[in-house]
């Protein structure tokens, strides 16, 4: 990897776990109180019944992920560099050190889409892992201006 003087780091702190836990536990809640509520209206029908706890699954499901994000916050709190961006291409650093980071070379990014909580690049089909690439971050440390103004020359037209 070649990192020339000019590069630019993104140092943030952790993206949020997404989904909130609460919101997580208000979906089961939702799935688990909904049948009762149409029995006490009064329409009754297995097909409410049946939406509702699909309902309630989809909540274990969002729960599964609230917890996976939660531990994933928790393992990485430092505000550490998630990205650096350089004449030669971007590095993506989606794990905290000793972990090296992934190398898309600038001919081989086809789009690169940033904002305040997201780096995303579009890895075309010569890269060893095509497709798209991101990294979540937390509140930033770097400059935004900084960051835009690197990207910029790393844009295909």
């Amino acid at each position: 990897m070649n990192h020339d003087d000019q590069s630019v780091e993104l140092v943030a702190h952790p993206a949020a776990p997404n989904p909130p836990l609460v919101l997580a536990l208000a979906i089961i809640a939702a799935g688990l109180v909904a049948p009762f509520l149409f029995l006490q209206a009064g329409s009754a029908s297995p097909f409410l019944g049946f939406a509702s706890l699909s309902l309630a699954l989809a909540g274990l499901v969002a729960l599964s992920g609230a917890l996976h994000g939660r531990r994933r916050h928790r393992a990485d709190r430092a505000c550490r560099p998630r990205a650096r961006i350089t004449a030669a291409g971007i590095t993506l650093y989606k794990d905290p050190p000793p972990a090296a980071g992934l190398f898309f070379p600038a001919p081989q990014i086809s789009k690169i889409q940033f904002s305040t909580g997201a780096l995303i690049v579009h890895a075309i089909e010569p890269h060893p892992s095509p497709g798209r690439h991101a990294v979540r971050f937390g509140k930033l440390q770097t400059d935004v201006a900084a960051i835009t103004a690197a990207i910029k020359p790393l844009q295909r037209s």
